[in-house]
C-alpha cells in the first residue's frame, strides 16, 4: 500500500510532465523501507519531470518533509522504523499546510485474495 499526501495543487502526470510553464519542476518525496519499491517509484516519477527526494525510514522522511517543502509526499506503508500512517499522523501535526490526504492500496495481480 502506499499513501500519498498532497500538500500543493494536484499533481498531475500528463504528457507535459511535472513542469509548470514559467516554474521549477514538481519535487516529490518518496519514504518507502523496500529498496526496491523506492527504486519504482522514484524512476517513474523522474521520468514524467519530477525532482524527487527519496527517504528509507519514517524519522529521515520526517525530518527532510519539514526542512523543505514538497508538492508531495508518498510513503509507504511499512518502513524501517515506523508504519505510514504514522509518519502521516505526524506530518499531519507539524506541517503548516492544510494537507490533502489519498489513500492507494496497490495490489499485484494474482494477490487480490485475502484483501
Amino acid at each position: 500500500m502506499k499513501l500519498l499526501l498532497r500538500c500543493g495543487p494536484v499533481l498531475t502526470t500528463s504528457s507535459a510532465g511535472a513542469q509548470a510553464k514559467t516554474g521549477p519542476p514538481r519535487t516529490v518525496l518518496v519514504i518507502d523501507g523496500n529498496e526496491e519499491h523506492a527504486i519504482l517509484s522514484v524512476t517513474a516519477l523522474g521520468r514524467k519531470g519530477f525532482r524527487v527526494i527519496s527517504a528509507e525510514g519514517g524519522k529521515e522522511g520526517v525530518r527532510i518533509a519539514l526542512a523543505q517543502p514538497f508538492d508531495a509526499i508518498v510513503v509507504g506503508h511499512k518502513l524501517r522504523d515506523a508504519t505510514g500512517l504514522e509518519v502521516l499522523r505526524i506530518l499531519a501535526d507539524k506541517l503548516p499546510v492544510r494537507l490533502q490526504l489519498q489513500v492507494h492500496k496497490i495490489v499485484w495481480p494474482g494477490r487480490e485474495r485475502g484483501i
